[in-house]
């Protein structure tokens, strides 16, 4: 397991919340394109409404197919969680990459500096893909 692999979960987080915001802005667009007068109308939905609504459509597709894979990566992380043995690493690795806490955040909780808590978790993941490798 690298960092790189455990920050997936980071930005898979990151790419829901800025799908979600482009889905508020298409809903906003689509709420002001349909704006109520009082002059007859034929009840068609123009294009232009269409199009929105099919895209917001689309896009609530996306972020729950986003959702399931932050969900599986949840679950890789847990797993792999488990597998070590040291339990300020496995608090480490949960507040870090599943918590998604900033370090300061995390050395806080902890009672420890911020540097001390990267510092340790660099040093368990560098040791242990040394071990890796001899394996």
């Amino acid at each position: 397991m690298t960092i790189k692999e455990l920050s997936n979960y980071y930005y898979i987080d990151k790419q829901i919340k800025q799908l979600q915001n482009k889905l508020e802005e298409l809903e906003e667009k689509l709420l002001g394109s349909s704006q109520i007068t009082d002059m007859p109308r034929s009840g068609r939905v123009s294009k232009p409404t269409e199009d929105i609504a099919i895209k917001i459509a689309e896009l609530k597709k996306v972020i729950v197919e986003k959702r399931n894979r932050l969900i599986e990566e949840n679950i890789f992380i847990e797993k792999y969680i488990d597998t070590v043995s040291d339990a300020e690493i496995q608090t480490i690795i949960r507040m870090r990459f599943i918590e998604l806490k900033n370090w300061y955040a995390i050395g806080k909780e902890l009672g420890f500096d911020y540097t001390w808590c990267c510092r340790k978790l660099h040093r368990y993941m560098a040791n242990n893909k040394k071990q890796e490798k001899q394996d």
